[in-house]
Order: C-alpha cells, then structure tokens, then sequence
C-alpha cells in the first residue's frame, strides 16, 4: 500500500497551483466560453444539447500521444456502444481495461476522451474498451451501472473478437465513470472477473455525509477565489442537480452500496485499488475516506494525490503534464501486477 503525493513540476507564482493549470483555470475565470441557449432536444427539463455542448467543443487542445496504429473501432451493443481501442496488429488475448467515463452521468463521452483511451492502450499494451453507457436523463439508475458491468460479461463471451484475457480485467472511471468502475466491483463480487480497480477522483457518496464533513480549510488558507470556486464546483447545487436527475427523485435509499460505495456494508469484495486524486477538489476528501475504508478491511490500496491540480485533469493529455504522468503511472503498476 502505498501514498503519495505527486509534485508539480513547477507551481505558479503563490506556490499553489500548477503553473499551465494556473493559466488555463484563471483565464478561463475572466472570460468563460460563451455556451448556447438552445440547442434539443429537451428531456425532463434539461436541454441536453447545451448541457453536452463541452463534449464536441472542449475549451482545451485535444493532443494525440498515441501513436496512429492505435485504432478505435465502434460496437453496438443493443441499446448503447461501446468502443475498442488497441494496436490495429494486435493478435492473441491481452490484458483489457474496461472504462467509464466522468461527467456527472448527465454528460461526458467516449469521444470526448478518445485520446485518453488510445493512450493506455499503448501504455498497458493490451486493449480498452470505453462504455457508452446510457447517461441521464434519458435513463436513471441503475441502467448506467448495469451496461458498464454487462460489459464485462459480453466481451469476455466475444474474448477472441475483443482481444480479451479474461484473467486480466481491470476497472478505470473517472469522477462519474469511477463511481461506476466501483459499481462494477460491487456487481463482480460473485464471478471476481475484476483484478484492479483505476479511481480517479471519484464520486462515493451520494449522502449528506460527505457535505456535512467537508473542511475546505484543510486545502489551505487564504485561496484564490476561483481556486475555492472550482474545489467547490463538485459540491454543492450543481451537484445535487446531477445526482437528482440520476436518481430522478424516487425516494431511494442514498446509502445503498450502487448509490454510495463509500457506504458499502463490506468493503472486502472490492479488487486491488489504486485511487487517482486531484489536491484542490472537493471529492478529495471522500475519496481519502473510502481509501482509508478498503485499508481498513485489507484491501490493497495505492492512492496518488497529484499536487496544484484541480478535478478532471486527465481529460486534458498533453496538456497538462499531469495527465500524462498519471496514465504512465498507473501503467507500469498495472504491467508489473495484471
């Protein structure tokens, strides 16, 4: 088991944040990209094309790491897709990731994080497949959690197609994704197909608890305003609002494992973890806890804070340097372990 904090290679001026995380966060501040109105359809109130606007024009460059022989191929999975990605020579069965990607279940995509994905492909030397899963609020809970774990069991009964060892599976999500990465796990407990679990600064609670203990005095004293701003960006009614419109309000209970992993009743079914955060995020703190929990019950567990950084830096590889440290990390646990 292992923690550490990942040092930023050079900090901004107040020795807070990472310099081009600095820049980028800070002008982004003073002039936000302009978003439409109105663009469709609306479901449920919400007009997911202004909400998944970001998705098709993200306000950072998107930079190809991998080289172009790492190919994207598309699957229909009878009522959503999935996507594979590996060497467009790879023959024989590898390693396999399955991946779930962030966006607070109401938007996010495998488009958006193509170049993510291409790039652990080559860097684990095996092949991912991404979760197009059904988002709200065209769908509630459970369907999201359901399509990311029946994944699994579908391509490994298409194992030679996929590439697929079905003794090397391994979990990754972020923010939302990673959510549903520790859903799969739960879901796993009976078949134990998952051998790792990759978390980056995931969301695990769906309670008042995590809101109720929330100390941002703990990130430091005397933050900039927006640095407080962005921690408090996966708190608060935003939040609500997504995890309202996931539930859709039908009463459930909040601490039921598949809705809050980090209250899970027995956090001894959970696979080897490796836990991603950001310093300046507001689910930080839960995620030390559920690190703390799995410890606790003799999980192995990593956890890898990444200094001056905010929540959903890797979606920005190549740009942030962190990213890319982050996925050559994970990578060589993963190689020397799966």
């Amino acid at each position: 088991m292992k923690t550490e904090l990942i040092e930023a290679s050079k900090l901004d001026a107040s020795g807070i944040l990472d310099e081009v995380v600095y820049e980028h966060y800070y002008e982004r501040s003073l002039h936000p990209s302009p978003r439409p109105t109105k663009i469709g359809p609306v479901i449920k109130g919400i007009d997911i094309g202004v909400l998944r606007t970001p998705d098709t024009y993200p306000s950072y460059p998107k930079i190809e790491l991998a080289p172009k022989e790492y190919e994207e191929k598309i699957y229909d999975f009878n009522g959503y897709y999935i996507r594979r990605y590996a060497h467009k020579d790879l023959k024989g069965l590898h390693r396999t990731m399955f991946v779930y990607h962030g966006g607070g279940f109401m938007f996010g995509s495998c488009d958006r994080l193509n170049n993510v994905y291409k790039r652990m492909a080559e860097l684990i030397d095996g092949v991912v497949i991404a979760v197009d899963y059904t988002m709200a609020p065209e769908a509630a809970f459970p369907v999201a959690a359901i399509q990311c774990y029946d994944t699994i069991r579908r391509v490994i009964e298409r194992k030679e197609e996929f590439n697929c060892d079905p003794d090397k599976i391994i979990v990754w999500g972020d923010s939302a994704g990673g959510h549903l990465a520790l859903d799969a796990s739960l879901l796993d407990k009976e078949n134990k197909y998952i051998k790792m679990q990759i978390l980056y600064y995931p969301l695990t609670d769906m309670t008042i608890h995590s809101t109720e203990v929330f100390d941002i005095t703990k990130f430091g004293k005397d933050l900039p305003e927006f640095v407080i701003k962005k921690i408090n960006g996966t708190n608060g009614g935003d939040n609500m609002k997504m995890i309202d419109t996931y539930l859709q309000n039908r009463n459930l209970d909040l601490s039921d494992e598949l809705i809050s992993p980090l209250m899970a009743k027995d956090f001894t079914v959970y696979p080897r973890t490796i836990m991603v955060s950001a310093e300046y995020d507001f689910l930080t703190q839960q995620n030390e806890e559920l690190v703390e929990k799995l410890r606790k019950a003799g999980v192995d567990t990593d956890f890898y804070k990444f200094q001056g950084n905010f929540h959903g830096f890797v979606e920005r590889l190549g740009f942030f340097e962190s990213a890319d440290k982050s996925l050559q990390l994970i990578a060589e646990i993963i190689k020397k372990e799966i």
